[in-house]
Parts: C-alpha cells; sequence; structure tokens
C-alpha cells in the first residue's frame, strides 16, 4: 500500500467513525476545519498526526519489509 491508498484508506475511516474529525483536531491541536482538508483530500495528511489519527480510529501501524521482484 502506498501513501496516497494509505491516506483514502484514512480518509473513508475517520468519515465513518461518528466525532473522528473533532477528536483528532483535539489531539493533533489543529482546528477543525484543517482536519476537514484532510479528510476531503484538499490536502495531504501531516506524517506529524497520523499517531493522532491511528489512535482515534483504533488503529496501529505495522511495517513488513517489502517483498522483492
Amino acid at each position: 500500500m502506498n501513501w496516497e491508498e494509505t491516506q483514502e484508506m484514512l480518509r473513508t475511516r475517520i468519515k465513518g467513525q461518528r466525532g473522528a474529525q473533532a477528536e483528532i483536531a483535539r489531539r493533533a491541536e489543529v482546528s477543525r476545519a484543517s482536519v476537514s482538508e484532510y479528510v476531503n483530500g484538499d490536502r495531504n495528511i501531516p506524517v506529524s498526526h497520523i499517531s493522532h489519527i491511528l489512535v482515534v480510529l483504533g488503529l496501529e501501524l505495522q511495517l513488513t519489509p517489502k517483498r522483492e521482484g
């Protein structure tokens, strides 16, 4: 999964979880309007906000070695 696909998956999850945008904004100390821009695809999701988003959505990040070939 590349970064664009990851952002799209996170956007979909945020849209589907009631109150997620407000909670992400609170935890990341940004405005709800900023989070709305990420969710609507108007801006990329800042890497510095990923940990807040994962906590709010109840997700964890796993890295696996890339397959060769």
